[in-house]
């Protein structure tokens, strides 16, 4: 496709037989939530593994203690960001490095500087993106604290819908057995926002399992 003027057209790269059907694929090349086939393509998958949540970042527009310092060495990291999108099977990896940062006081800055909190973050990519990993790498404290505020960011995010999710679930019920009638796109959108809800509540039962492992862990289970 090349976008012309006010056109954007296609080019084919075979024939075209006169009346033969031209179909398009979604998602062969780049798979797609449903947020993006709705934006893209109008239409959305009631069951789609590519779905998407992203947890706002609750720091992103004010000011914290150490504020230059923390916001600084997550940008030079690649984890500033405003918010962090994650699917249904992953592990909020790098939502919980960010606030492992954001629990740091002086001395912790002083101590990790970027060549040292880089290194660190080598573990990350040799990670199983769907657990947990294996390191604590700035003590129990510090790993409690980031759970506390990943859990607020997550908490904090569902206060932005207009619905919990027994709603959504509710109204879907009711428009599957035709007790209601709603428009596609009101449809779409309570598909949208109740599968991008059922991704945050299960990160919210994922750190709350993490936490009771670490809790429960002994020293030997657990590299510092």
């Amino acid at each position: 496709a090349k976008l012309e003027g006010e056109y954007l057209k296609y080019y084919t790269v075979k024939k075209i037989v006169q009346g033969e059907e031209i179909m398009m694929p979604y998602g062969k090349l780049k798979k797609h939530s449903n947020a993006e086939l709705l934006l893209d393509y109008g239409f959305i998958r009631t069951s789609n593994p590519d779905d998407i949540a992203c947890i706002h970042n609750p720091y992103y527009y004010r000011k914290f203690s150490n504020y230059e310092e923390k916001k600084s060495l997550l940008e030079r990291a690649g984890m500033w960001l405003e918010s962090y999108c994650l699917t249904l099977e992953e592990f909020p990896h790098e939502l919980i490095w960010v606030m492992r940062v954001m629990s740091f006081i002086s001395e912790d800055l002083e101590q990790y500087t970027f060549p040292k909190f880089r290194t660190l973050l080598q573990e990350l990519e040799k990670a199983d993106l769907t657990k947990p990993m294996m390191s604590v790498p700035f003590g129990l404290s510090k790993e409690f604290a980031a759970i506390r505020l990943a859990e607020n960011a997550i908490h904090k995010t569902l206060m932005y819908y207009d619905t919990e999710i027994e709603e959504d679930v509710e109204i879907l019920r009711k428009q599957y057995e035709k007790e209601i009638s709603i428009t596609y796109p009101q449809y779409a959108a309570t598909v949208l926002r109740y599968n991008e809800k059922r991704i945050l509540h299960h990160t919210l039962y994922q750190l709350e399992e993490y936490t009771y492992h670490l809790e429960g862990a002994t020293a030997q289970d657990i590299i510092l």
